[in-house]
């Protein structure tokens, strides 16, 4: 356990000013705690981010070289997008001489005085997280979200209680090295994710598929007997692993007695309908409340998210698939003729597997192939043969969505849901999603 005295009189660097360093840097600035920013950007490709460390004093270097001056530190607090190994000047690990390696998530957990509901797993972890902190608001209690899904929690750390909750939803790279427990721990599912680079700006990727479920298993291998672990009864973690956990365990799974919201499509959703309803169980929140706070969650951003109906057909903006699984459980949330924008930076999936399943979707009525991975897929599909028929969309997103307007018609679905990373066309999968949005809205007039 680190506490603030712990950081008195030490040499403190924040290696990355990603988010969650740049919220902490804040917080122990206030707190006296002298502190230097060590990152490969320099101060005006960081931009605002390095105007705020100026602002309140913290040291900083910014070069390539920036990991030489790592042995100069007593204490190293490493933001998540950096998951490599550290050594220290003689090219032994960093820690073999004292320097203590740590992340701002770890601190957090130390210094939090309330219960923490962390939530992970490869898809759904922002809807769930998301809805928990809806119940639990709902139901009148004190709750917080941050995480991975946008807000450092070092931004309201000073305001916890013992009697408060706080959501977070945490990624692999956040948990690479994480040796915390949650009072309660959500794994949503477990699929092959984050196996090879994708963002040009920050290309981390876990080495192989057992680092990656090894970082998700890390939530709850250290939690107690009081503690609670609620993962999806399909996981992908073995019995094995799951045991090391001591917590009380709970397997969550979909049902017909699960309350519906209209804004939360598909089974997947139902899934994480199942976590949220077992996680707010545990915390004795009546039934009836449940219910009633899940029926009125206006769902995410971007997450098959219903933008408009225009002629009689509806738009779908699912900008946040990043993976295969993601599209076609979007494309199964739907019975109608359906359109399907699909394409992106390729994470290592394989495409020709996916092109065999969207054979199999029924109510697939046209593909329209977009971004890096456009000619393979036209290939592979017209191989394939299949009953819908595929196009190429181009690099203009307007025009692309005026293609699956013009080629549909009143009752269908028009679905984006790219399933690859978009650093190819756009900035990120927000970008993507913003750009979508626009188009259709414009299109409607």
């Amino acid at each position: 356990m680190m506490n603030i005295k712990d950081l008195k009189n030490k040499k403190v660097c924040l290696l990355g000013l990603g988010l969650e360093n740049l919220s902490l840097a804040k917080y122990l600035v206030k707190r006296g705690i002298a502190v230097s920013v060590l990152d490969k950007r320099s101060g005006k490709e960081l931009g605002d981010r390095y105007e705020a460390i100026k602002k309140i004093k913290a040291g900083f270097y910014g070069n390539p070289n920036y990991l030489d001056k790592i042995s100069n530190f007593d204490i190293v607090f490493k933001t998540p997008g950096f998951i490599g190994k550290l050594k220290l000047k003689n090219g032994l690990p960093a820690g073999r001489h004292g320097t203590i390696i740590t992340t701002p998530m770890e601190l957090f957990f130390d210094l939090c005085p309330a219960k923490i509901i962390a939530v992970t797993g490869t898809k759904g972890k922002g809807t769930v997280a998301s809805l928990c902190h809806h119940v639990l608001i709902h139901s009148n209690k004190k709750a917080y979200l941050a995480g991975n899904i946008g807000k450092a929690p070092f931004d309201f750390i000073s305001e916890l209680k013992p009697d408060h909750f706080v959501v977070l939803e945490l990624s692999s790279f956040q948990l690479i090295d994480f040796k915390k427990r949650p009072y309660i721990a959500v794994i949503t599912n477990l699929f092959p994710e984050h196996l090879s680079p994708a963002d040009p700006i920050n290309p981390i990727f876990h080495g192989s598929l057992k680092e990656y479920y090894g970082a998700k298993a890390n939530l709850f291998l250290n939690q107690k007997q009081n503690d609670w672990l609620v993962v999806n009864k399909n996981n992908h973690h073995g019995k094995s692993i799951l045991k090391k956990s001591k917590a009380k365990k709970i397997y969550f799974k979909t049902n017909k007695n699960l309350p519906k919201n209209q804004f939360l499509i598909g089974n997947h959703n139902q899934e994480n309908i199942a976590a949220v309803f077992a996680v707010t169980k545990i915390l004795k929140i009546p039934e009836k409340i449940i219910i009633n706070a899940i029926k009125t969650f206006s769902g995410l951003k971007y997450h098959l998210e219903f933008v408009s109906s225009i002629n009689g057909i509806k738009f779908y903006n699912d900008s946040a698939s990043t993976m295969p699984q993601a599209t076609l459980a979007a494309i199964n949330s739907f019975k109608k003729p359906l359109t399907l924008i699909l394409g992106g930076v390729n994470k290592g999936y394989d495409l020709v597997d996916l092109s065999k399943k969207l054979k199999t979707c029924k109510n697939l009525k046209l593909v329209i192939l977009i971004g890096k991975t456009y000619p393979i897929f036209l290939k592979i599909l017209k191989k394939l043969n299949p009953n819908f028929q595929v196009i190429t969309g181009g690099k203009n997103i307007a025009s692309i969505v005026k293609k699956s307007l013009t080629l549909s018609k009143r009752g269908d679905i028009v679905v984006f849901s790219p399933g690859f990373a978009s650093f190819d066309m756009f900035k990120n999968s927000k970008d993507r999603g913003e750009k979508f949005k626009r188009s259709v809205l414009k299109l409607r007039g």
